[in-house]
């Protein structure tokens, strides 16, 4: 941990790194980017969780662990974290993402949650958002298995997290696109995936 942002220079962060080795520190808790920290430990430069940088090398199985997603074919405007929401842990992107869940092999069935982080001081939104569990084929056909609309502002039960389940039987390999679409006008600025099961 690095909460008092201390440099490289620094002798306690020196001592701390000889006492650790530096070869063993593959995640940092750090209230700032911090560029030369981030190249010293070879750490990803957008964090996994807030203030939580790991390294390059871990970053993208902590996404597939987790929720099964390859975040590095993923498409998000902000970079997208995991925080512990509501008594999960959830993959939070922002409106307008797409989430990509690679499958080598066919599976049966798609289980996720999801949702929106709603503040009621957002009172300017003006429109919901669409969240799509899409398949695409090898070859690229895509195939829309459902679409939901959420709209926490006129409607508070949107503002609960929801479940959605499709089935894959007859989709064969090739990947699950989970996509939140936003409607006209302002819309929540972060949604989330999460508890995505393959069966």
């Amino acid at each position: 941990m690095n909460r008092s942002n201390l440099p490289l220079s620094d002798p306690r962060f020196q001592e701390s790194i000889r006492t650790t080795g530096k070869e063993r520190i593959s995640v940092m808790v750090k209230d700032s980017r911090d560029e030369g920290l981030n190249a010293f430990f070879s750490f990803h430069p957008d964090p996994v969780m807030t203030c939580v940088y790991l390294r390059k090398d871990l970053y993208k199985s902590v996404f597939m662990r987790m929720f099964h997603v390859d975040v590095e074919q993923s498409s998000s405007a902000l970079p997208v974290k995991i925080s512990f929401w509501n008594r999960r842990f959830r993959l939070f992107s922002a409106t307008g993402s797409t989430m990509v869940v690679p499958l080598p092999a066919p599976v049966s069935k798609l289980r996720a949650q999801f949702g929106v982080l709603f503040d009621p001081r957002d009172a300017e939104i003006l429109a919901g958002v669409d969240f799509v569990i899409a398949h695409e084929s090898h070859d690229g056909v895509r195939t829309e298995l459902s679409r939901t609309h959420l709209d926490p502002v006129r409607s508070e039960a949107d503002r609960e997290v929801r479940n959605a389940e499709v089935e894959l039987a007859k989709r064969g390999a090739g990947k699950i696109l989970l996509e939140t679409v936003p409607g006209a006008g302002k819309t929540c600025k972060w949604s989330f995936w999460s508890d995505i099961e393959l069966n």
